[in-house]
């Protein structure tokens, strides 16, 4: 089994936290290399997109083979991290670009960790120390959302679960694709079961408002040219404090990549980066099978938005994103 942490070889409380955090922000980081030869200079503000598209690509091809047969789901991961480590090693311009990233983005990952910290021990608590024995906080909603992470980490057979029956149903119903989006991040902590699963929902709860954070305090946005963009800002502020909770609830259960990027596509709306749209528009309904119908509405609404309507220009436009 590939794993590289056991839980037990940990002996402190705070060592969990860090080492659980260092195994997400990693993962993270190393799946940059794929998505920056798979978009190279086709997106502009490459911060964490390239990873993320990177991310949602493979988790696409796992979810896609857990229909097929589970136990090789698995694999894909590990071809994956090495897929990754291999162009890290052998594309200088990859790890010079990405050298310069980090540093240029070192407050935002800041920001992320200490959010982490934050909610791990004061909002949202995973674990507490009991002498020498963890005890550990989950809902039933958190093992039904684990199981089938543990089925793609840890399957010796074949599925059970065919796409030829009820499909797309039975992959909106066991969440297949935020499963094995999951499943990269555990992978390597696999042995660490559902507590391992809880932290990476902090971790990511932590990164969703770390980005907001970050748009709103970008010195740019209070600029009179920017005045829709920090009205815009500000109005998504609002409703995410007052639907915390609703927002909340979305990333801890299987919603996490389809409102970051509800979150990507309303920042490229506002700032007319409309070739953007496109492409995360259809990630978009990759990610969820219940946001088909607003990634198709969001997808035509940006095509009527900018072009006059012609079949001919509509052919070329799809042809144009499949190439992309």
């Amino acid at each position: 089994m590939f794993s590289l942490i056991n839980i037990v070889e940990i002996y402190t409380f705070a060592g969990i936290q860090i080492l659980f955090f260092v195994n997400f922000l990693s993962i993270f980081f190393l799946s940059y290399a794929s998505g920056y030869l798979i978009i190279n200079k086709r997106i502009k503000d490459n911060t964490f997109q390239y990873s993320l598209i990177s991310l949602i690509l493979f988790a696409t091809i796992i979810a896609i083979i857990v229909n097929l047969n589970v136990s090789y789901a698995k694999y894909i991961i590990t071809i994956f991290y090495f897929l990754n480590i291999l162009i890290f090693a052998i594309k200088k311009s990859v790890r010079r670009k990405f050298i310069e990233i980090v540093k240029k983005n070192i407050n935002f990952f800041l920001l992320v960790f200490f959010l982490y910290i934050f909610l791990i021990n004061f909002i949202n608590p995973v674990a507490e120390l009991n002498n020498i024995k963890i005890n550990v906080f989950y809902l039933d909603d958190d093992s039904y959302s684990y199981n089938p992470v543990r089925e793609i980490l840890f399957s010796t057979y074949s599925s059970r679960i065919r796409i030829s029956t009820l499909y797309p149903m039975e992959w909106g119903s066991y969440y297949f694709f935020q499963a094995a989006f999951n499943s990269i991040f555990l992978k390597t902590i696999s042995s660490s079961g559902l507590i391992g699963y809880l932290y990476l929902k902090n971790f990511f709860l932590s990164f969703f408002y770390s980005l907001l954070i970050s748009y709103c305090l970008n010195k740019n946005l209070f600029k009179k040219k920017n005045f829709k963009i920090s009205v815009f800002f500000s109005f998504l502020i609002f409703l995410i404090i007052f639907f915390f909770h609703k927002a909340t609830w979305n990333i801890f259960t299987n919603g996490f990549v389809s409102v970051l990027i509800i979150l990507l596509i309303a920042d490229l709306f506002v700032k007319n980066k409309n070739k953007d749209i496109y492409l995360w528009s259809i990630l978009l309904a990759i990610t969820s099978f219940k946001y088909v119908i607003i990634s198709f509405f969001i997808y035509f609404f940006n095509f009527f938005k900018n072009k006059n309507f012609y079949l001919k220009s509509l052919i070329y436009k799809f042809i144009h994103i499949l190439v992309y």
